[in-house]
């Protein structure tokens, strides 16, 4: 982590991220960690001008440039080098060859990669596909902190509950309190806040 200080600065190097789609989709670590990452993902994105991201896309099939992972360093004398890893260890090279096909296949991927408003257009829609209403997100955590909305009508008696626990993720958890062990229905605090702000305006009248 304390790697990443150095591009958090005002000054910081332009870092540039070529990334496969698969890795927005693979599940690593479930669903509210894949949330994060892709919520923090897009913070960096906004916050640091000098950090850019770009997706190689599903479709690219074949014309990926590079099967392998690879960094391109250039250092403040100019200095061009290539670093690599293997399983159990990491590779510098000078080798003007190695740069040279390398450099060539980079802006080739970055070519055919979706430019970098494209990208952050991509990484939001699959955090907001997570975040959809799904059985799946279940079960949410266990030590979250309920309370009956204030939203909820006298002729139900309050037994719709909500949690702000998981506000920093985007999340608006609603679960029947009549009903504690039972399923909750996760939404996107937007919408939630969407339909709530419906609800005090119309009504929505005539539905």
């Amino acid at each position: 982590m304390s790697r990443q200080a150095r591009f958090f600065l005002e000054d910081g190097p332009l870092a540039i991220f070529i990334i496969d789609e698969v890795v927005l989709r693979r599940m690593v670590g479930g669903r509210l960690v894949m949330i994060r990452q892709l919520k923090h993902t897009l913070d960096v994105i906004r916050r640091f001008p000098n950090i850019v991201v770009q997706i190689a896309p599903d479709e690219l099939g074949e014309r990926v440039a590079a099967t392998m992972g690879f960094t391109l360093l250039e250092l403040p004398n100019g200095t061009e080098v290539i670093y690599s890893e293997s399983v159990d260890r990491g590779h510098f090279s000078r080798r003007p060859d190695a740069i040279e096909r390398l450099s060539r296949a980079y802006d080739r991927l970055r070519a055919d990669a979706l430019s970098a408003s494209e990208s952050v257009d991509l990484i939001r829609r699959t955090m907001e596909a997570l975040l959809n209403v799904s059985p799946e997100l279940q079960p949410l955590p266990t030590a979250m902190s309920w309370f009956k909305s204030s939203y909820t009508g006298e002729n139900g008696g309050q037994c719709v509950q909500t949690s702000h626990d998981l506000r920093p993720l985007g999340l608006m958890p609603i679960r029947d309190s009549k009903n504690p062990d039972g399923p909750a229905l996760t939404f996107p605090t937007t919408s939630f806040t969407a339909f709530v702000n419906g609800v005090k305006l119309t009504g929505f009248d005539g539905i």
